[in-house]
């Protein structure tokens, strides 16, 4: 099956799935933290953990598109496992009935298990990560590029799921990201990483059809996890980590803004932000739920755009 063939499957795998999933009366539905936005109070009590949806959807077209290739099935298992820790952790959430699940330091520690596992199965074959200002191609050793690997993981999962805080902002921020990188494998003529990147980008397209303002349905960390857990695998696959900071320049401004805030109030007992992450500031500030997602959205594709140039040029 051809790989357009395979997103078009996982677009309509991803479509009917979730139009079950939300109308099932036993769907895990949403905990919403007390200190947020007023404005989200009303979002509590909508379906969640729609990723287990359009992540299955993905992988099941992935497979049918021929994501057979060793990298295609390394992306593949990265992206279930950190679906799956992210399961866990919303499973905790909805039977507690309340927004803290796992604690950050299991889940942290389980997903550079996961990152390590993912670069020892790549081996050496896939140690070369590409190097800017026309640098050429550097092929770490194996203990540097495993850190390297686990260090892009973690940023990255974490990034998605700190970002996956309004209607349609993470999974809309995720599209050009996936663009960007299916038209990296197509350059390195790997069919089954394009099968991969197309089959996640057609499901979360279809997931965005419910997830947009207002949300009928939220991704939950399983969806955030499994997308970030994908990005940065195909970063690696396709040599392209030096990129991804600015390709996932929302999820990094997302987990800065974070960071800046805690070590902020932690030294000086004030924050600089109304609230974190980013977008909660923004929407304290005054503009709609709408408005950041919309704006941020328009970062993400200028981010796009402008990795892409880099790339032209081979930075």
């Amino acid at each position: 099956m051809p790989s357009w063939l395979g997103g078009l499957l996982a677009l309509a795998l991803s479509l009917g799935g979730l139009a079950w999933w939300i109308r099932q009366p036993w769907s895990a539905r949403q905990p919403v933290r007390s200190d947020g936005p007023v404005s989200h109070q009303k979002k509590a009590g909508t379906p969640t953990m729609g990723g287990v949806v359009f992540i299955l959807a993905a992988a099941v077209a992935a497979f049918a598109a021929g994501a057979g290739s060793k990298g295609g099935l390394a992306v593949l298992g990265l992206m279930l496992a950190m679906a799956a820790i992210g399961f866990a952790d919303d499973w905790v959430k909805v039977r507690r009935g309340q927004p803290l699940g796992l604690r950050a330091r299991g889940k942290l520690a389980a997903g550079i298990v996961v990152a390590t596992a993912f670069a020892l199965v790549l081996g050496p074959a896939s140690r070369a990560v590409r190097l800017p200002l026309g640098g050429g191609i550097w092929h770490a050793p194996l203990w540097l590029f495993v850190l390297i690997v686990d260090l892009v993981v973690a940023s990255t999962a974490n990034g998605a799921n700190l970002t996956d805080g309004l209607d349609g902002l993470a999974a809309g921020v995720s599209v050009p990201i996936l663009i960007f990188f299916a038209a990296a494998a197509v350059a390195l003529s790997d069919p089954a990483v394009v099968s991969v990147t197309v089959a996640l980008l057609g499901a979360v397209i279809g997931f965005l059809a419910y997830n947009r303002h207002p949300a009928r349905v939220m991704m939950g960390d399983t969806g955030a996890f499994g997308i970030g857990g994908a990005i940065a695998g195909l970063a690696v696959i396709t040599g392209w980590e030096i990129l991804l900071p600015l390709l996932a320049a929302v999820f990094v401004a997302e987990t800065v803004s974070v960071i800046l805030q805690v070590a902020s109030f932690r030294a000086t007992g004030r924050r600089i932000f109304r609230m974190s992450p980013l977008h909660h500031h923004f929407e304290l500030g005054g503009w709609s739920e709408a408005e950041v997602v919309h704006r941020f959205w328009g970062a993400g594709a200028v981010a796009g755009v402008l990795a892409a140039l880099l790339w032209g040029v081979r930075i």
